[in-house]
């Protein structure tokens, strides 16, 4: 009578160990499921037709951007008399990612006073026209504590669009602007 306790105790003894040996092989741990299977499974990047990639913005595209912000007389005014360098060039593109040209981020040594005629987005008749597309208004005004102007460069036509200050912590208005265009406010609905 004992040996067929003894041959089901063997039996068992080596259903177990066999279950056990399969199971740390299956998982590569003793003790239940690795790293890797707790992790998010790895599947196949397939980009979307329909999603529009970046355009190419060439070395010569930044070339030429920067070059045409450093020629545009609005921003050798506004430079004047201050030490500067080009920081950053950087790439603008329209909603569906096409490439309209460039902006040129240029870095004065410390924050500085400067005066010349900025050029900046405006949609002058946005609570009647909520639709408007912004037009560009030109205005004189002098900044204190900036550190850096933004230009804007529209490579299809080659000219600068935009100017306008910034800072790394606030620049101050000294002053009142002055309009030398058409418009006399700079108005964006909804942004300010």
């Amino acid at each position: 009578m004992r040996r067929p306790v003894l041959a089901l105790t063997a039996l068992v003894a080596c259903v177990a160990a066999l279950t056990t040996a399969l199971t740390v092989i299956a998982t590569d741990n003793l003790f239940g499921l690795d790293d890797d299977a707790l992790r998010a499974p790895q599947g196949t990047f397939i980009p979307d037709e329909d999603l529009a990639s970046l355009p190419v913005f060439t070395t010569e595209d930044q070339e030429l951007v920067k070059e045409v912000a450093l020629a545009d007389p609005r921003v050798q005014a506004i430079l004047e008399g201050h030490a500067y360098q080009v920081a950053q060039v950087g790439m603008w593109t329209g909603e569906r990612l096409s490439l309209i040209g460039g902006i040129v981020d240029i870095a004065f040594e410390g924050p500085s006073t400067v005066t010349g005629e900025w050029y900046t987005w405006s949609t002058p008749n946005c609570e009647t026209n909520p639709e408007e597309d912004p037009i560009i208004v030109p205005y004189r005004a002098t900044y204190a504590d900036v550190t850096s102007i933004h230009v804007l460069v529209n490579l299809q036509t080659g000219v600068v669009v935009n100017i306008t200050p910034f800072s790394h912590d606030e620049y101050h208005l000294i002053g009142e602007e002055e309009f030398t265009g058409e418009y006399q406010e700079i108005k964006l609905c909804g942004i300010d």
